[in-house]
Order: structure tokens, then sequence, then C-alpha cells
């Protein structure tokens, strides 16, 4: 049996409001909108229109009457209740040290779950009555008509404020009918969902053992558990990877996710890519931090660590590690074996197939945010691209994620959505064309800065302005996954430093025709990053909305074209372009960045070492609380800061996908903050579900 309760706290001292102090009567107020919301009014119109809402403080009375057996006791009870609502303003006042906010907590006589809400402050303005004649004639002394005002938060929870609750997510796609990744009924709350920092189209399609020279049969897709070295491992036997180049839409992989339940024991590996230019094989370095050359990060450790676990791997020359393996051509990385020990035993795969990541979606099923409201709610952000600048790699400036940008969108408004819109020959999404053949001075190059490693490169030979690039064409059903407001960039690179200001470009967007209906025109922004560098500049094009006055329901949109411009302003000029990016900003929209300035310094950036947590459940005071602690004891190691207009939220009852994208500062040539295609992240997430009035039974 549930009873009744109503009390305030601060979590150790309470004021029970039903026991020690008799309540009257109390009818909960749902919370108003501010200003009785924000609506748009035309005299020639009849009535309005709401425009938005927020919802305000709500205000309630607790008439109260207290008794005790001495004067003591009711005093001690008035001075308790005085200090719980000091504390509660204390705790929202600027600057305020408190650590402990003071709540409101309510259930109904035999309902499922008690309700918590924040108390911002309160007053009980009147003291003892020493003029009640009750006060010294009764046995039991009674303090009645006495009013507690109490101002809280909007909202209730179903928790104690600050309780996280885990909820699973998935990260997942299919490539040549493969299921490949955590697929929705397979989601978790462990931090083993992947993304990267762009959109691809390519998976490893093989997967083949080399016993001694002979090799297995394709592993992928064959059912798991399965070995990924021989049964008794020699040296030179090796593992391949391999994604098909006859497979479509494929193209270079820069990661490996492994679910590993039995680990190598006495084999020693080294990873190795092949260059087909020179025809050989070569090492990654598991060493040094990314200068230029090639990297390996293994978090298996040569395969004796279990669990999933991520590699991550980056070599400038990757567009030609391509090789003709037991038959198939493709791109490749293998594990080699260098040498044994007395007893070697292979490392096992299971629960899924080894895959790569080539998305940048985590997905949250409608099931996991509960409440008729959206839910404040919590994600943990794992960089596993870098080994952090704690570990002395600081010449490795390629891979220190410095900001953070990410938003929600529900699935429901288009599932083929990606914010990434490739603008090279490979990698390109369903319904996406590309076409350079009206831009004369435009061509298809390759480029390992590309995730697909493939770009379009253009090269005026003159000084001019207006130069059509590139045109990128959205078909009718591949345009109705884009309905909505965006904050719009493009990745790209000129080939001179900063100082020489060679180049800028411009995005013009059309429905239905390339030349024609241009319903959005940025202005041109120049491009920063230079070709020499290791990463691309990430050019901010501003706010669109898609299409223009939104669309009626029911109605579909035509194709959309979106067409880049660029104003040479040297003969010598050359471009780059890799992507244009639409980040969603309908829904939630916010970004994160470290504070310090664009130096390479310990206990900044994020790596191996850290990880960044976005909050806005554990501490009520701020928006978003982003600190970055050490994986090793969970300490704080410095913070981000945000930059958001609310507390970040997921809407309940609701299939959304997270999308992210990250930059990083580029030391070593301009100074600027530049966005890399092969970051690598995982994360958890976490909620506090929130709901206007009486909770009931669980959702």
């Amino acid at each position: 049996m549930t009873y009744a309760e109503l009390y305030i706290t601060d979590g150790t001292t309470e004021i029970n409001l039903l026991d020690n102090w008799n309540l009257l009567a109390w009818r909960p107020k749902i919370a108003p909108y501010k200003e009785g919301g924000y609506w748009r009014e035309s005299p020639f119109a009849h009535g309005r229109r709401p425009v938005f809402r927020r919802y305000g403080s709500v205000v309630e009375e607790f008439p109260l009457i207290l008794k005790r057996f001495d004067p003591d006791s009711l005093a001690y009870e008035f001075r308790t209740l005085r200090k719980l609502l000091e504390d509660a303003f204390d705790y929202w006042a600027p600057g305020s040290i408190s650590s402990s906010p003071v709540y409101l907590a309510a259930r109904k006589y035999l309902e499922t779950n008690t309700r918590y809400s924040l108390v911002y402050a309160g007053a009980f303005p009147e003291d003892i009555d020493l003029s009640n004649p009750s006060v010294e004639s009764c046995q039991e002394l009674m303090a009645a008509g006495y009013t507690l005002y109490i101002e809280r938060a909007p909202f209730w929870g179903k928790e104690i404020p600050g309780t996280l609750t885990a909820i699973e997510m998935s990260s997942y796609d299919t490539f040549d009918g493969v299921d490949l990744g955590v697929q929705p009924a397979d989601a978790t709350t462990d931090p083993n969902v992947f993304s990267v920092n762009a959109q691809g189209t390519t998976n490893i399609t093989d997967i083949f053992l080399d016993d001694g020279g002979v090799f297995s049969s394709n592993l992928l897709g064959s059912g798991v558990p399965y070995n990924l070295l021989p049964a008794v491992p020699a040296v030179d036997d090796a593992v391949y990877f391999l994604s098909d180049q006859s497979s479509a839409g494929n193209h270079p992989f820069w990661n490996l996710i492994f679910q590993l339940d039995q680990a190598a024991s006495d084999v020693t590996i080294v990873w190795e890519t092949y260059d087909d230019s020179g025809a050989a094989w070569s090492a990654l370095d598991a060493d040094a931090g990314y200068s230029g050359g090639a990297e390996v990060i293994d978090e298996t450790q040569g395969f004796t660590q279990t669990g999933v676990k991520s590699l991550y791997f980056r070599d400038t020359s990757m567009e030609e590690s391509f090789a003709t393996i037991n038959g198939v051509t493709g791109w490749v990385i293998r594990a080699r074996v260098s040498a044994i020990g007395a007893s070697p035993t292979p490392p096992r795969q299971n629960t899924r197939d080894v895959y790569t990541v080539s998305w940048n979606w985590l997905e949250i099923a409608n099931d996991q945010i509960t409440g008729e409201l959206p839910a404040r709610a919590k994600l943990k952000i794992y960089c596993q691209s870098n080994r952090g600048r704690n570990s002395g790699q600081f010449t490795n400036d390629y891979a220190f994620i410095d900001t953070v940008y990410w938003a929600t969108r529900l699935k429901s408004r288009g599932s083929d959505f990606t914010p990434f819109l490739n603008l090279g020959q490979r990698g390109r999404a369903s319904g996406q064309t590309n076409d350079i053949s009206a831009a004369i001075y435009s061509s298809y190059i390759e480029d390992s800065k590309s995730l697909t490693c493939s770009c379009v490169e253009a090269t005026r030979g003159a000084i001019a302005s207006d130069v059509s690039l590139i045109t990128t064409r959205m078909d009718i059903d591949f345009a109705n996954n884009y309905i909505g407001k965006f904050h719009v960039y493009i990745r790209a690179l000129t080939n001179q430093a900063v100082a020489s200001d060679l180049m800028d470009i411009k995005l013009k967007v059309s429905v239905g025709y390339p030349d024609s209906n241009t319903f959005w025109e940025s202005e041109y922004r120049p491009v920063r990053g230079v070709v020499s560098q290791l990463a691309p500049d990430l050019v901010d094009l501003g706010r669109l909305d898609l299409p223009p006055g939104g669309l009626s329901p029911g109605d579909s949109v035509q194709d959309i074209y979106f067409r880049i411009y660029g104003d040479f302003k040297h003969a010598s000029a050359t471009v780059r372009l890799y992507d244009i990016v639409l980040m969603p900003v309908d829904e939630y929209f916010g970004v994160v960045q470290e504070q310090q300035d664009n130096t390479i310094a310990a206990n900044s950036g994020m790596g191996l070492d850290n990880y960044l947590e976005i909050d806005s459940i554990a501490e009520p005071r701020s928006l978003i609380y982003s600190p970055v602690k050490l994986r090793a004891d969970d300490t704080l190691a410095f913070s981000f800061q945000g930059n958001v207009p609310l507390e970040f939220t997921i809407p309940a009852g609701e299939s959304v996908r997270l999308w992210f994208l990250s930059e990083h500062y580029e030391i070593t040539f301009t100074g600027d903050k530049v966005a890399a295609a092969y970051q690598l992240i995982k994360a958890q997430a976490w909620i506090y579900s929130q709901y206007l009035g009486s909770i009931g039974a669980d959702d």
C-alpha cells in the first residue's frame, strides 16, 4: 500500500507537511505560460495565433496547522522550515556555493509514483502567535492559521532532482544485405554506439583469415562467433578486412569496431595497410601521434582486450590502400602476426559482426523517453581518434576535439536524412547527384581528407567572381527528408595561407530548377584552411529554411538544388570542396567548446584519456554543464563552455536521432578550427523525465 506523501527536503533535512504539520488543503497548480505565451496578431486577420511559449514558475499556498507538546519544539519546527526556504533561495542565487537544491515531493494515497519539483524560494511570513491562549492552556500546543508559500519549478519528475535514468541507444546500418552495428533490438545503455564526423556509404564486405597462405571463406555474415586469427596462430598469419571496390557506394574506411569475448594470448600483431602505388605493405604507427603520416589507435591492444573496442587508423594515402585478397579487390587493412609465444591462441569475435562506422547518427527508440514533456538529458561523449593531450603526444594537432555541435531530429521527419552531402564522386546518399558539367574549372580528385577520399577541386587561372563550382541535386523523395531549419556549413580548403585571402565561396539554393527559383543565397565567406593542413575548414554560411515558408501537411517539395560559387581573388587560387553540412536547428541544437586559446597543451581537448559530459540534469542551475573528466578516475580535468539558449532536452515518446559535428584547432598552419571527417566518437545517454502534474503509474 502506498501512503500519501508531501514534504520539503534538501535530501537531509525534511519537513513533512502531512505528519508533523497538518495540511488543511492543497490543490496543485499547473505551470502557466510566461506572459500567457507569445502571440502573432494582425489587424486584418480574425483572432490571433500562438508563436512561442515557455513555462513560468508555480507559486502555491499551503495552509497549515502545527501541534507540539512544548513551545521549544514548536519553535524548532518553525525555524527548520524557515532555514530550508532560505537554503532554497541561496542555492539559485548567482555565485552560490551551495550544492544541495531543495525540492518538494508529493504523492496521493494509492498513487504509484512520488513526484518531485525543485523549490526556487518560499515564504513563511509569520512566527508563533504568543497571544493565542492555546499555546498556554492546552496540553498539546497548536499553531493554527499559518500559510506556507512556495515558488517551485514548472515541472515535476518521478525521480529526485539530479537522478540519472540511463537510456538505450543504437547505431547501425545495412550493407550488402548484412546488418552491421548495434541494431535497435540490441540497443544498449553502455558507451558502445559510435559515430563519425561525416557521412559515408561504405562498410567492410569481407573478412579473410590467412593461415600459412591458405585463405578462409568470408567470415562476414557467416554467423558469430568466429576467430580473428587461425586456430593456432603462426608468424605471418593474418586477418584481412576489406571494402570491395566493386560494391556500389563503397569507399575507403577508417575504423573497425570489435566485440571480443576471447582475447588473443602469446600473439603479437602489427596493423598494416597496402600501398598500391608502391605494391607493398606498410605498418601503421601505434606509438606516435598523428603528424602527417600513418597511425593506428588500437583499443584492443593487439586483440588482448575483450569487450567492445574500436580501432582507429589514419593514412594519408588511404585512397591507394587497396589490394586483391582471395579474389576480392578492395580497400584493405590487415592484422599480421609478427611474433608468437609458447601457446598462442586467437581472439574471437562474438555477438555481432566486425564493422566500420561510416554514419553520423545515434538512435533513441520511442519507448526510451518517458514523460509528457521533453526530458532533460545528459550525454557522455568519448573521442576514440586521439590518445589525449595527457599522453605526451603534443605533436598531434590532428584530433584534439575542441568543439562539439549536436542536434536532435525526429526519425519520422526523414529516415534518410543526413546532415552531410558529399561533394566527391563517392559516398553520395541515395537520391543525391553531383554535377560539375557546367563548372568548367572543376574536377573530381582523390583526397584523403575526405571520408570518401574524393572531393571537388576548382582552379580558375584568373581573378574572377561568381564562378560556378558544383551543383548538388536532391531528388523529390530525398528532398522531402529535409523539410526544416538548418545551419549551413561547407568543408573546404584553399591552396595558400590565410594571409593571402585568395578564395571566398557562397551557396545558392533553388527548388525545381538549378538556374532559377533561387530562394536562398548566402553571403560570400572566406576559405581560411589550406591544402597543406590536415583537415578542412568549416565555412559558416548561416541559417536556411527548407523550403521557404514551410510546407503544408501532405504536400511534397520538388527537387532541391545546391550550387556553390567561388570568388577567385588571385589567378593562382585553388579551392577544394568536401561536403555541404546541414545541421538541423528546429528541434534542439547546441554547441560546447573549450575555453582555452588555440594552443596545444595538456588538459585541453578530448582524447582517449578523458570524456566530455553535456549535462542538463545533474546541475539544475546550469542550462548546460560541460565538464571534461579523466577516464581513469572520473575527476575533473577542465571544462568546455556551453553556447546554448535552453537546457538540452529530448522529445518524449518519439524515435529520435542525435547528430554530431566536431572541430579542433589546426595549429601548424592557420591556427583556426577545422573539422576532420574521421573523428570517431562513442556515447551514452541519460534522461530526467518531466511532467506538468500528477504522474500516476509508469508510462
